[in-house]
């Protein structure tokens, strides 16, 4: 039970750096549409 719950949050901290790295590249191109 406990390994799950393990593996589950490891996944959510995945889920969460993609996350994280998607929105940082939308925010990259959405600057660069305004500037040019």
């Amino acid at each position: 039970m406990e390994s799950e719950n393990i593996l589950e949050a490891k996944q959510v901290s995945v889920a969460f750096r993609i996350a994280g790295k998607f929105q940082k590249a939308i925010y990259d191109i959405d600057l660069r549409l305004r500037r040019g």
